[in-house]
């Protein structure tokens, strides 16, 4: 460790953080420091600090973009001042579930070791992080890095819309208009899908539509499965994506399924819930129910090419730009988030 300082907002306790000034980390052999510049803030650091997940001294910010400060790899051809997105998950790549390519499982992904200081979960809420050369993708000069820190979550949804296994022309129904949902159908509308979209909030829907939907249903007003039936000449959606962290949100999801059609489980429910399923309905219409957890490494990176190729727009997904000073007021004020993701410049 250096004797250098860094400032880092911290999660000590429940509804507890704080921004301090503690050493700064040092890249050990084979791995590189980075300066985190731009962190979006997920909904785990925000259940960190209402204590729904209790991790805790947490440095969060698993969400970001920065520069390359120093390179301790003689054999990485990454060079300081480099501007990068970071894939900072934990991949050992030699548990069976990297070995299968299924890396986004690794048994290692939330390991602690044993003489940390603190939890980290990415770290972008501190002034450095260090990494690993095979975490960094490089950015183009013309990528604004507060837009490269949601390539996170668009790699999430990326390995989401693969699980629902889409063909041109289907009929996708996404239900939840937040920040992921809308990521959901601007992916979704890359294949050529139609995309039916429900939630109860009328400015998540104008969202959506700004993204891409081609049909919005507000499911107070309307009858969800109604009006998918109404738009699929009666047959249900080939596809649907739960976005929504409800039980409501996933009945409504197996509601309108057509036959051979798959319903992808993405948000995950808090606290935990069942839900009633008709076993000969699974068995006679073929039906296929996944779930989808993160993001595999080439998720990342192909999440960091479409928007880099310009095929997804992902800044009107961002609210606010804040700076790590005001993020423990950001945390106190809204502990359940945003519509949008508020993003931390440093």
């Amino acid at each position: 460790m250096s004797n250098e300082m860094m400032n880092a907002v911290i999660i000590t306790a429940p509804q507890t953080a704080s921004l301090e000034q503690i050493e700064r980390f040092s890249p050990k052999p084979g791995e590189l420091l980075v300066r985190c510049r731009a962190t979006a803030i997920c909904t785990a650091e925000r259940r960190a600090f209402s204590g729904e997940m209790e991790f805790y001294p947490l440095i969060g910010g698993h969400e970001l973009a920065g520069v390359i400060e120093e390179v301790n790899d003689p054999g990485s051809d990454l060079k300081p001042g480099e501007r990068v997105a970071v894939d900072t998950h934990i991949r050992c790549g030699q548990c069976h579930y990297c070995l299968k390519g299924l890396n986004n499982q690794c048994i290692r992904m939330f390991e602690i070791p044993k003489d940390a200081k603190y939890v980290i979960m990415g770290g972008g809420f501190a002034e450095y992080i260090t990494a690993m050369p095979r975490q960094i993708i490089r950015l183009p000069d013309h990528v604004a890095l507060e837009d490269a820190s949601v390539m996170e979550p668009l790699s999430c949804c990326i390995h989401s819309i693969k699980k629902a296994r889409l063909s041109f022309g289907d009929a996708v129904v996404v239900i939840g208009a937040g920040t992921m949902g809308v990521m959901h159908t601007m992916l979704a509308k890359l294949t050529g899908a139609r995309v039916i979209i429900s939630d109860p909030d009328e400015a998540r829907l104008s969202q959506a539509r700004a993204g891409g939907a081609d049909v919005t249903v507000n499911p107070q007003r309307d009858d969800l499965t109604t009006v998918v039936k109404d738009h699929t000449q009666g047959r249900g959606a080939d596809a649907v994506i739960v976005a929504a962290s409800v039980r409501q949100a996933g009945e409504q999801g197996l509601a309108c399924m057509g036959r051979g059609g798959r319903l992808v489980l993405y948000a995950s429910l808090h606290s935990k819930g069942m839900l009633d399923l008709d076993w000969n309905r699974i068995h006679y219409q073929e039906l296929n129910i996944t779930g989808s957890e993160g993001a595999t490494g080439s998720d990342f990176r192909e999440a960091v090419a479409l928007f880099s190729q310009g095929a997804i727009n992902v800044r009107p997904l961002i609210s606010r730009i804040i700076s790590l000073e005001e993020l423990p007021e950001e945390l106190a004020a809204k502990p359940a988030g945003e519509t949008q993701r508020v993003v931390v410049r440093q």
